[in-house]
């Protein structure tokens, strides 16, 4: 039998954002962080917490951003049908959370950054297998 895990819920923990007077070029090279976290509810749940900070910034002052977006976006996964602890269902299926919540981040980015009518900013699609396989 096929075991997976089933997303619950999303929840955006924080949105804080600043927008001065920028305008996005296409092509425009942004620094974006992104950290991820695992926290265990209880047997029957684990949440996955993905953070990412994007900064936009063409002026010397770092207190004077272009654009600044801090999210903090918790998904929470059902985890009543996978066997092992916590740490064994994080290592078997830590990345596969990972790469379901992703792209609900980046349609909130885009989304949140279009609505003052200047360029989106669109996290590109990325391959979370390769990026984390990469870091071992």
């Amino acid at each position: 039998m096929s075991q997976f895990s089933r997303l619950r819920i999303i929840n955006n923990r924080v949105t804080e954002f600043t927008i001065n007077n920028y305008f996005i070029e296409p092509n425009t090279e942004i620094n974006v962080e992104m950290t991820t976290k695992f926290l265990g509810n209880d047997d029957q749940s684990d949440i996955v917490t993905l953070e990412m900070v994007i900064v936009l910034s063409e002026k010397e002052s770092d207190n004077e951003n272009d654009l600044y977006l801090h999210l903090r976006q918790e998904t929470d996964f059902d985890c009543s049908s996978l066997e092992g602890d916590k740490d064994q269902i994080i290592n078997e299926y830590g990345i596969n959370k990972i790469s379901i919540a992703f792209p609900y981040i980046r349609s909130y980015i885009t989304s949140v950054t279009a609505l003052g009518g200047a360029n989106p900013v669109t996290i590109p699609i990325m391959n979370i297998m390769s990026i984390f396989s990469n870091e071992e």
